[in-house]
């Protein structure tokens, strides 16, 4: 990367990592915009949470999915591997690629999601909001998972030097979250004992928060772009040109 032009460089950020491609390029490209001082335009800002909230439920998916799996609910991993490739066909309408996108730049975003785009997108996060208040109840009610998650694994911060971030930190009881800088409604979950069944049911109830907090950009994001307010910095460009330069 060192080697190559900033923008080309985010093509990396995809296959640094296989699950979260699209928050690897978000702290990419914000770290390059902190360093050059550029302002990003309200919409573009917009467009990236929602990427960003749609990758944390993908994520969140494959983990109670394939923790389900090893518990011998193979009902769970195949069912909510289905929401997985809808999400990911959905993204796929709007940078071309399902997995590596390359869909963030420096100042912006390559190009702006139409209205179909967010249909798609909120039609099928209500399809996993279901199947998610389904598989909680199953949770909380089934006796093999009860008995094989309840007091396992568990995690104790001592407030000090905590090498625990995301869910496995708040799973602790930490109210900790690094959206709540953000200018929009975040809902924080918490854990009590720390222990698997916590952490199941925290990614279970933030994939609802993270579907409800997309549904509230979504309909911003639209109310914004259609009032025109979508502009990039003026002279982005001859910027990350005289920075190429001197490097």
């Amino acid at each position: 990367m060192e080697t190559r032009h900033t923008t080309t460089s985010i093509g990396y950020l995809d296959r640094m990592d296989y699950v979260s491609m699209l928050s690897n390029e978000l702290g990419y490209v914000e770290c390059l915009e902190g360093l050059l001082h550029v302002d990003v335009a309200y919409a573009y800002q917009l467009h990236r949470l929602v990427l960003a909230e749609v990758t944390r439920v993908e994520n969140h998916l494959l983990n109670v999915a394939c923790h389900a799996g090893d518990l011998g609910c193979l009902l769970s991993l195949l069912w909510l591997f289905e929401d997985r490739e809808s999400l990911y066909d959905v993204l796929c309408l709007s940078s071309g690629a399902r997995m590596h996108a390359s869909t963030m730049i420096p100042g912006g975003m390559r190009g702006i999601h139409s209205s179909h785009w967010y249909h798609e997108m909120i039609d099928i996060l209500s399809t996993t909001c279901g199947r998610i208040d389904i598989l909680s109840s199953m949770l909380l009610a089934h006796r093999v998972w009860g008995t094989r998650l309840h007091g396992v694994g568990v995690l104790v911060d001592n407030h000090s030097s905590s090498c625990f971030s995301g869910v496995l930190l708040r799973s602790t009881g930490v109210a900790w979250d690094i959206r709540v800088s953000l200018p929009v409604m975040v809902c924080v979950v918490v854990g009590t004992d720390g222990d698997s069944m916590d952490r199941v049911l925290m990614r279970c109830i933030e994939i609802l928060a993270a579907c409800t907090l997309v549904v509230a950009l979504v309909s911003t994001s639209c109310a914004v772009t259609s009032s025109g307010g979508v502009y990039t910095s003026s002279g982005l460009h001859g910027v990350l040109s005289l920075f190429m330069q001197w490097r």
